[in-house]
C-alpha cells in the first residue's frame, strides 16, 4: 500500500493506546526523555524514530555482548575479535506526522499466518519473523511457542536456537541484527536529514 512502516507514531496516544500496544507506555516515556537528551547534547532536531532504531540496536549488542562474556574469560579480548557487532544504521528516518491506521499489527490471538503476512507486507521473511519471535506478543516464550506451531518456523527457530547453544552465537546474533536492520530500515529515510 506504500503506506506504513517504521515511523514512530507509537508515540502518539491514538497508536500507544491499542491493545496490542499494552504496556509499551513506559518504554515511549524513556525513549522519548532519550529522543531530547540526545537532541540537547548533539544540537540535532533526532527524530523518535532514529532514537528507537539506534535504541534497539544498542539494546541488542549490549545483550549479545553480555552473554559471550558470561561464557568465555578475557571478555574484552574475544568480543573484540569474534564478538559480533552491528552494522551502523543509515540516520534520517523521518516521524510519521499522526498513527498507523488500526488492525496493521498481529497481536495476541493473531495466527502464524498473520505474522507471517504482516511481515511478508513490508518485504521481511519467515526467518526474520523467527529472528524476532521473542519480541512479537507481551510474554517473550509465548512469541516462541506461537511459532513452533507452524512446521516451516519450528525448523528455523530449532536451527536458531542451535546457534544459541555455541560460545559465539554467531548464526542467532548475525540473522536478529540483519533483521533487525531490515525491520528499522522499512522507514521513510532522509539521508540529508541532519545535514
Amino acid at each position: 500500500t506504500k503506506t506504513g512502516g517504521f515511523g514512530g507514531s507509537i508515540r502518539f496516544p491514538e497508536e500507544l493506546g491499542r491493545p496490542e500496544n499494552v504496556g509499551l507506555a513506559p518504554v515511549v516515556s524513556k525513549l522519548e526523555a532519550l529522543q531530547k537528551e540526545l537532541q540537547e547534547a548533539t544540537g540535532v532536531n533526532l527524530s523518535f524514530t532514529d532514537t528507537v532504531a539506534f535504541a534497539g540496536q544498542m539494546i541488542l549488542a549490549q545483550d549479545f555482548k553480555a552473554t559471550l562474556c558470561s561464557r568465555v574469560g578475557a571478555c574484552d579480548v574475544v568480543y573484540n575479535g569474534y564478538g559480533n557487532k552491528p552494522k551502523r544504521l543509515p540516520l534520517g528516518r523521518q516521524d510519521f506526522p499522526s498513527p498507523d491506521p488500526e488492525g496493521r499489527i498481529p497481536w495476541t490471538g493473531s495466527s502464524v499466518e498473520d505474522f507471517k503476512q504482516a511481515f511478508k507486507g513490508i518485504g521481511l521473511t519467515a526467518k526474520d519473523l523467527c529472528t524476532c519471535a521473542s519480541g512479537l506478543l507481551e510474554d517473550p516464550e509465548a512469541g516462541e511457542a506461537l511459532l513452533m506451531t507452524d512446521k516451516q518456523c519450528a525448523g528455523i527457530l530449532k536451527d536458531l536456537e542451535k546457534s544459541k547453544q555455541t560460545t559465539t552465537r554467531t548464526t542467532y546474533e548475525v540473522t536478529l541484527f540483519n533483521a533487525y536492520t531490515r525491520l528499522v530500515n522499512v522507514a521513510r529515510i532522509d539521508p540529508k536529514a541532519y545535514a
